[in-house]
């Protein structure tokens, strides 16, 4: 570098006058020669001449040359190029700067201006007189002191002093061929382009003021806003610079500030402009009334109200308050435009709540929904195209979004608009049931195709969270709202309704006191729940059902609150539960398991003895409320399955209690006699006398119970969990129970396998047995005990026989029904297909004496099969006929009792049939049983094979299994199988 060389070579600022001068202009005409003077040459290198200067410069004000020499250099670099004189000034200009900015610059400024004065004397006046700085000018030159005066008359007399014009003739005429201008009809293609030229002619011809000609332009727009095609171009070439037109906007504004109206024409017109770009929000809003700061003050204090419980709702804005805001009218212009990206931009410098709650603004987005979704909902409403639907209220314009032709469009640009518009689509209820219909009809759609893990499915379900439910929670008890959303709600599979109920009911809790003002008004929960009663059950159902249709979900966990502390007002409440909607009876089920699978308190007493009340009165609740409803049983039903899998088994209270309520089956020692005979007789015996309540009275119940365990594959592994619990509360609780409630749980549990068993064992179960798995696989896979996988197995092999025969009949074109004699034959070959399965669990010497079918014959068969209790027929067949005669002669009635007793006779009779065929086959096959050769083994081995492989199993089981070992082991007597004699007193003797 040149500089560098020159250090190299010595100190030549010291030898100025000497050899200085000459090293320094040799540095310099060499870089002149290459770079011609150039700054930045061709390969972007910067050149050193402006550091040779300022190097000069400094040694003639902080080193060791004097402002004589410095002059002389620069008129000797002048002398090499014509620019370098402009170089020498911008060099000047920024030591001027540099030593302005020192504390103390009084001596280095006065070499600088002695450097000045000398420049300006030899050379450069003019060029200096240019570029200097007044200030700087004036202390070295006085002449400059008269310019700067006479500088400011000019400008004076340019800026404020008005030129005299004819105002009668040329402004006036100016203007009005401006205006006349703007509003021709008959614009060509290139209108602006023309327009422009003509502005710009009038105005050089009438002298017309630039800045009142945008003020017409804007005036004229401002009354045309809509005529984007000659205004947005216009603006854009005739106003490059966005300064003076924002202030020409804003000025507009400030008119308005002093509590007047703001004209909506100008909201338009400056909306258009914000949506092309002509001007951004930066340039108006500043301009715009009231001050951020007030309004964040507003807003505190408007949700600081919404959150105290004592304070009332703020009042809504009047019509007049709302025009006079300037930013709320703003923004509810850019929604009635239908401009959402206008929109959005206004949100970004507001509250959004604050903007989107206000009843005008919320107005106006729902009526740019309805024309949004207007194409779609066409086809997506389930009407007739003959329908006429009622006319839009949103009138299209060039700036608002265009229509959704489709469903994914709806998704991308109408669900966003509802995410931000939330619960206030309350003012449009109108717009709230087309959505539900559009929804609905889509989510069956997919649901069909079995598309539920795309963007359709996600977004409806985000739609129903963000939107469709808080807007009914701010409807005052809306039932048709709620059934509304219901109808898209129950398309979901449960655990999906189950999470938006969540997300609903977090909802609730974070906005519970303004719900509370808006809504509940004079209906109080806690004051309707503390006065429910059986007197006034009507009344204050109604109340209820009044608050469940937009909080159900704290009204529910209120009410299971409640009943845990008074179980008494179990049965009023549920009575007062009749009032409310599907959606309603929906959340309740959420809120149950909600509630059982959330408390964490102790199910058991401290002392580990007995069950807490209040575990049993939510028990009780739960089978009470599932039975007189119709609420899903999905979710308590996969509650107690997963509580089954982790242990524990103080949860089959519930469903002890659940199929207690909807099947009528309670297992009891309290039965009668009379009961104990009907249930070994037919279905409808065991309906009518079998139980201490009629089965008929649960027929819809039990069906409900039915399709919530086949539809979520419930069947066969419920009982499987219920059997393998019962060794578990055995080996397992036992050892940290208490004995005393070991025990209460084993009955539990096993009176539950029973009602369980009783119940997939009935009529209405039949249709669900195909879906059970085999002995084989209930014994080995599943390790069940042999007598409870036969109690579950038996009405499966009954099931079985019944399709059996029922194919073999229609390969051979018979429309017979299937009688119970003729499944006969088809049942003992299921009972010797079982036969390996339960040789495989004994070792086979267990059956040297005792044959495997006579062990699968022994415990397939039911007191059904092999007696017949006339007495129990007799004596409820007696019981109709004396119904009949006491009734009165109501056609209905006899009809009904003269059937029921003729139903009786005929169902004894075919049990007889039945029994009578059944023996018949036994008596075939009572050789194939005992297998002893000889008296010994038989007396030695094969009775203590019977007794605890047949006998001690199914006697401890039920009451009708211990009376069907009594008959089985008498009619094996009078059957007379080999050795039955010998057999009898054997085992006589091992019992006693």
């Amino acid at each position: 570098m040149p500089s560098e060389a020159m250090e190299q070579d010595g100190d030549p600022w010291k030898d100025w006058e000497t050899s200085g001068k000459q090293a320094f202009l040799q540095q310099v005409k060499p870089v002149i020669e290459t770079n011609d003077f150039a700054v930045i040459d061709k390969d972007g290198n910067r050149s050193p001449l402006p550091k040779l200067l300022y190097k000069l410069f400094h040694e003639g004000i902080y080193g060791a040359l004097t402002p004589e020499n410095v002059v002389d250099g620069c008129i000797a670099l002048s002398e090499l190029h014509d620019d370098f004189p402009s170089l020498v000034i911008d060099t000047v200009t920024v030591f001027d700067c540099e030593i302005n900015s020192q504390d103390s610059p009084s001596a280095d400024r006065k070499k600088l201006i002695r450097i000045m004065v000398l420049l300006v004397d030899k050379w450069c006046p003019e060029l200096a007189r240019e570029r200097l700085e007044f200030d700087t000018l004036g202390e070295f030159d006085q002449g400059v002191k008269a310019f700067r005066s006479k500088f400011i008359k000019v400008k004076t007399r340019l800026y404020y002093k008005q030129n005299k014009f004819n105002l009668y003739r040329e402004e006036n005429e100016g203007y009005s061929k401006l205006i006349m201008q703007l509003n021709l009809k008959n614009h060509n293609v290139n209108d602006p382009e023309d327009v422009l030229g003509n502005i710009r002619s009038l105005i050089g011809c009438f002298s017309l003021d630039p800045t009142r000609v945008i003020d017409i332009i804007l005036d004229n727009f401002q009354l045309n806003s809509f005529n984007i095609d000659l205004y947005v171009p216009l603006l854009k070439k005739y106003m490059p610079e966005i300064n003076l037109l924002s202030e020409v906007i804003g000025f507009r504004y400030l008119t308005f500030n002093d509590n007047e109206t703001t004209p909506r024409a100008l909201h338009v017109m400056v909306c258009v402009m914000l949506h092309h770009n002509v001007i951004t929000i930066d340039d108006v809003y500043p301009w715009l009334s009231p001050d951020d700061d007030e309004i964040m003050k507003e807003f505190e204090q408007q949700s600081a109200d919404e959150k105290a419980p004592k304070k009332p709702l703020p009042p809504l804005k009047t019509k007049e308050e709302f025009e006079k805001h300037q930013k709320l009218s703003l923004c509810e212009v850019a929604a009635s435009l239908g401009s959402w990206k206008t929109f959005e931009i206004l949100l970004t410098r507001l509250p959004r709540k604050y903007v989107v709650d206000k009843p005008q603004v919320a107005t106006s987005i729902c009526k740019f929904v309805h024309y949004l979704i207007a194409p779609v909902y066409a086809t997506h409403s389930g009407f007739s195209d003959k329908i006429e639907g009622a006319p839009l209220q949103f009138e299209p314009n060039p700036i608002a979004d265009p229509q959704c032709q489709s469903m994914t469009e709806v998704v991308d640009v109408v669900f966003p608009i509802l995410y931000t518009l939330g619960a206030n689509l309350r003012f449009d209820l109108v717009l709230l049931f087309k959505l539900t219909r559009i929804c609905s009809t889509t989510l069956s759609k997919l649901i069909k195709s079995q598309d539920t893990n795309g963007k359709l499915f996600t977004s409806i379900t985000r739609l129903l969270e963000l939107s469709l439910l808080p807007t009914l929670s701010n409807l005052q008890a809306n039932c048709c709202a709620s059934e509304a959303i219901w109808n898209v709600v129950k398309l979901y599979p449960l655990q999906t309704r189950y999470s938006i109920y969540y997300r609903w009911r977090k909802y609730l809790q974070d906005n519970q006191s303004i719900l509370l003002k808006r809504c509940e008004g004079k209906v109080n929960a806690v004051y309707c729940l503390k006065r429910v009663s059986k007197e006034n059950v009507k009344q204050m159902g109604r109340l209820l059902g009044k608050l469940s249709h937009y909080s159900p979900a704290t009204l529910f966990d209120y009410i299971l609150f409640l009943i845990q502390v008074y179980d008494n007002l179990i049965g009023p409440i549920v009575d007062s539960l009749k009032y409310m909607t599907n959606m309603s009876y929906d959340v309740l089920g959420f809120c149950i398991f909600n509630s059982l699978y959330n408390d964490t308190k102790q199910r058991e007493k401290h002392d580990g003895t007995t069950v807490l009340p209040w575990f049993q009165s939510t028990s009780l609740f739960c089978a009470t409320v599932f039975k007189k409803y119709n609420i899903d049983l999905s979710g308590i039903l996969l509650y107690t399955m997963e509580q089954l899998k982790c242990n524990r088994s103080i949860e089959l209270l519930i469903l002890k209690e659940i199929l207690q309520k909807m099947t009528g089956i309670d297992i009891t020692d309290d039965m009668t006699q009379h009961q104990i005979d009907a249930l070994s007789g037919g279905e409808l015996l065991r309906s009518e006398a079998g139980y201490f309540v009629q089965q008929q009275n649960f027929k819809k119940t039990a069906t409900r119970l039915k399709e919530a365990l086949v539809e979520n594959n419930l069947v066969a592994p419920l009982g499987i969990m219920l059997a393998q619990q019962r060794n578990y509360i055995i080996f397992m609780e036992s050892k940290s129970n208490h004995l005393k409630f070991t025990g209460k749980l084993y009955d539990e549990c096993h009176d539950t396998l029973l009602q369980y068993g009783a119940f997939i064992g009935g009529p209405i179960m039949t249709d669900t047995h195909s879906s059970f798995p085999s002995l084989h696989d209930l014994l080995l896979v599943y390790k069940l005990d042999l007598d409870v996988a036969f109690y579950l197995c038996r009405p499966v092999l009954h099931s079985l026989a019944c399709d059996k025969k029922s194919s073999s009949e229609s390969s051979r074109k018979v429309s017979k029904k299937v009688s119970a004699t003729s499944i006969v034959e088809p049942f003992f070959e299921l009972i010797d297909n079982l036969s390996p399965a339960i040789e495989s669990l004994q070792p086979s010497k267990s059956w040297d004496d005792i044959s495997p079918k006579f062990v699968a014959t022994f415990w397939c068969l039911s007191l059904y099969d092999i007696q017949v209790p006339v007495a129990a027929y007799t004596k409820e067949i007696a019981k109709q006929k004396e119904v009949e005669a006491s009734q009165t002669k109501s056609t209905k009635g006899d009809t009904k009792s003269h059937s029921m007793s003729d139903k009786l006779s005929q169902e004894m009779k075919e049990q007889q049939q039945y029994v009578k065929t059944i023996i018949d086959q036994l008596k075939k096959r009572k050789n194939e049983w005992f297998l002893s050769k000889s008296v010994k083994p038989a007396k030695n081995e094969m009775i203590t094979q019977f007794l605890q492989i047949c006998i001690f199993p199914r006697c401890k089981l039920s009451i009708t299994d211990s009376l069907f070992c009594h008959s089985s082991y008498t009619l094996c007597i009078r059957l007379k199988p080999p050795i039955s004699a010998l057999c009898y007193s054997m085992t006589v003797y091992s019992v006693t």
